[in-house]
């Protein structure tokens, strides 16, 4: 092996060449992404950027009305920030694209938005889509190895479901980044714990820093639902990982501590996400959660419109379900897809979760292995579950599946490759 990879430079050059690369390739042919009609919304409710600083939490823009109830605004900011980047200001925008109006009526009535209005509001999510894909990266190659960590780099900048969803004016990308910040300082979380429990007689001073990890992990996760409202369940997954962390991990911590640590950053987290997820939204002020409360009952009847609008689209029967869900993931939107990748994609999938699962185990009960595993793999997963449960075939739907899918089965990848390794160099030369 060349002496180089072993320098104490590599791994940072070798992070930031991988973050590089990905920000060359998602920033290159940002227009070319296929237009999404939900686009037109989007760009044209960014206003919420400007409103936000000019009109008062008590103005009617803030007040109940479909926009309020739809989505959270962070998305809206994101792309409000990025056409002013590019000098296009509120009065610039499209007009809403209207569904019941076929394609060249949208556009004589100004709903779909020009070429450089349209890539300046999707730069933000290039961006973001950029990070997230080298998070996951970095989560990935203390758990996985730096094959598993490639293979991933490689599908996801590969992946045309990737390159149009991740880059399209949407809600999408903003809610992936956030959340996979919420599991990398997660992650920072527990090793600072694991290394505090390896102390005799820890206090709970001596745990600080692990809790002030947790609480920004938490406003990762508001962060993540200020961006599309399901990312606050992602506040569910942090909730679950510091109870089993803070109670199963091995150490010299009494019971005592751990229950109050485990209470303190338990509530801590999740009030975090819930004062970020509020703050950001003037229209919970009144009542933050009544307010949010009709927020989910709103999307559930909006959803409930969608199946009796879109027949062609709903999945029916359970049988019907998984031939198709299992198709989506793992061969129409896999990392990588194709004809036929669906058995493969499995197959690697499988063993890579079961390797991140052991991982995580050890890592939980012994103190083993890299608390990496446990982050990427519980924080995430109720979006990823939550996404299963919809009841339409919309190939956006898929996101969180289709990529939880892709590092476990990067990760089960690099088992492969490992194993191969392995039972090359047991093997004698034939002379």
């Amino acid at each position: 092996m060349p002496a180089f990879l072993h320098s104490r430079w590599f791994p940072s050059i070798e992070r930031l060449v991988a973050l590089l690369v990905l920000l060359a390739i998602f920033l290159t042919s940002i227009g070319k992404a296929s237009y999404g009609e939900d686009e037109s919304h989007w760009i044209h409710t960014s206003s919420y950027l400007e409103i936000l600083f000019t009109h008062k939490p008590d103005s009617p823009l803030w007040s109940e009305h479909y926009w309020t109830l739809t989505q959270p605004p962070v998305a809206r900011y994101l792309i409000g920030l990025g056409r002013l980047a590019g000098g296009y200001g509120s009065n610039d925008l499209n007009t809403p694209w209207q569904f019941d109006q076929d394609y060249q009526t949208n556009i004589a009535n100004g709903n779909l938005p020009g070429a450089d209005l349209l890539w300046w509001s999707r730069l933000p999510m290039a961006i973001l889509a950029a990070l997230a894909g080298w998070v996951v990266f970095l989560l990935l190659l203390p758990v996985a190895g730096r094959t598993a960590g490639y293979y991933f780099l490689f599908a996801f900048a590969g992946s045309p479901y990737v390159l149009t969803h991740l880059r399209r004016a949407m809600s999408e990308t903003p809610l992936l980044f956030f959340t996979l910040l919420a599991a990398i300082a997660c992650w920072k979380a527990l090793v600072e714990l694991q290394k505090a429990y390896q102390k005799s007689n820890v206090t709970l001073k001596e745990l600080q820093k692990s809790t002030l990890w947790f609480i920004l992990a938490g406003a990762c996760c508001g962060l993540a639902g200020a961006s599309k409202i399901n990312g606050l369940f992602s506040a569910g997954g942090l909730f679950a990982l510091i109870l089993l962390a803070v109670l199963l991990l091995p150490g010299a911590a009494t019971f005592a501590v751990r229950r109050t640590f485990a209470i303190r950053s338990a509530i801590l987290s999740v009030f975090a996400a819930l004062l970020v997820f509020t703050i950001l939204n003037p229209y919970l002020y009144a009542n933050p959660l009544l307010n949010t409360a009709r927020m989910f009952k709103f999307r559930v009847q909006e959803m409930t419109l969608q199946v009796a609008g879109f027949p062609e689209n709903v999945l029916h029967s359970p049988l019907e379900r998984i031939e198709v869900i299992s198709r989506r993931i793992f061969e129409d939107y896999a990392l990588p897809g194709f004809p036929g990748a669906r058995w493969l994609n499995l197959l690697l999938t499988g063993a890579g979760l079961a390797i991140l699962v052991w991982n995580a185990w050890r890592w939980l009960r012994y103190g083993e292995k890299n608390p990496a595993s446990a982050a990427l793999l519980v924080l995430p997963a109720p979006l990823a579950a939550a996404a299963l449960i919809t009841p339409l075939d919309w190939d956006r739907y898929y996101l969180f599946p289709v990529l939880y899918a892709a590092w476990c089965s990067a990760a089960g990848f690099g088992l492969v490759m490992h194993a191969l390794r392995a039972v090359f160099r047991r093997r004698k030369p034939p002379f």
